[in-house]
């Protein structure tokens, strides 16, 4: 995993393939970097990175990337790159598989969510709105 923070309210991630998903350093950086969300808003924040990154991991190509930005007041982005040109599929929800939560969990704790595709695979993107205090 290769980290680079931009400013105190912006982080990119690489992503590798032959590396475990850095879910737990995300949610380190996120609860040092963003005190101010408060425990609710920091919980549903380290949730959607995990999905997406979960996701891009099992359903995309790597390499990726992972961006967190906060304009410091009311909204925080997540951006997650990988290179498959697959757009993601929110699945039916059933109790018989334990699988296809993941994009619904986002869809819900987000404010808005989406994808579009690069010249290299594509992005899936989700925004929280929040106070940062």
């Amino acid at each position: 995993m290769t980290a680079r923070v931009e400013n105190s309210a912006a982080l990119s991630l690489d992503l590798h393939a032959r590396q475990v998903p850095p879910t737990a350093a995300l949610r380190g950086w996120i609860r040092t970097h963003l005190p101010g969300l408060g425990d609710g808003v920091s919980y549903d924040l380290q949730l959607i990175c995990t999905e997406l990154i979960t996701n891009a991991y099992e359903h995309g190509s790597m390499p990726g990337r992972v961006r967190i930005e906060s304009d410091g007041r009311k909204l925080i982005r997540v951006e997650v790159d990988d290179s498959s040109r697959s757009m993601p599929i929110m699945r039916r929800l059933s109790s018989d598989s334990p699988r296809g939560r993941g994009l619904h969990m986002v869809a819900s704790l987000s404010g808005r969510w989406g994808a579009w595709r690069t010249r290299t695979g594509k992005t899936v993107w989700a925004e929280l709105a929040t106070r940062i205090s």
